[in-house]
């Protein structure tokens, strides 16, 4: 795992790039448990996990709040694992059949029940994100994950995103077209 968070505070993770880590069993990018969770505008791409979550995997807390856990502009490529290769979410670990709430807004992942995305109790996909489109990186097999001229994911973005970065990984202005781009 590349980044790991268990607890119980606020996570915020905003203009990462996590990319081509390997996990021997579980959680090969990223892994959230028990926090308040919000991930905004990150690259997540080329990571494996033997079994489950090969990009993002998180343990929704039962922190009860007006704001959900939210996941606003991330752009996955190329993970895998058996489930979850993109997106693995157990939003419900205590078995009360009550979902924790996240709100998935202008994404890019697979959206393949249990292969692409796999979640304890079902969700709704927003229309927002996209399934599975090539994001077009500049060079992935060199780990140049610059989008290239008219990547899908340029100004495909939630404008609405709250609290959205002001610049992106490399410190340029977040917003330079006519809206916020998918990923770091």
């Amino acid at each position: 795992v590349d980044i790991m968070y268990q607890g119980t505070g606020e996570v915020t993770f905003t203009n990462n790039i996590i990319h081509d880590n390997n996990a021997y069993n579980d959680f090969g990018g990223v892994y959230v448990s028990y926090g308040k969770l919000k991930i905004t505008n990150n690259t997540i791409t080329g990571n494996t996990a033997t079994n489950r979550g090969g990009g993002l995997s998180v343990l929704l807390s039962y922190v009860q709040s007006v704001t959900p856990h939210a996941l606003y502009n991330n752009a996955f490529w190329s993970n895998a694992s058996t489930e979850g290769y993109d997106l693995w979410i157990n939003n419900d670990n205590n078995n009360d059949y009550m979902a924790r709430p996240i709100t998935i807004i202008a994404n890019n992942f697979d959206q393949t029940y249990i292969t692409g995305y796999w979640t304890k109790l079902p969700i709704t996909i927003d229309p927002s994100n996209l399934n599975k489109i090539d994001p077009l990186f500049v060079d992935i097999d060199n780990g140049d994950l610059h989008l290239e001229p008219g990547s899908p994911m340029i100004d495909a973005g939630y404008p609405g995103t709250p609290d959205i970065p002001e610049f992106d990984v490399e410190g340029t202005p977040r917003v330079m077209g006519e809206s916020v781009d998918i990923g770091a």
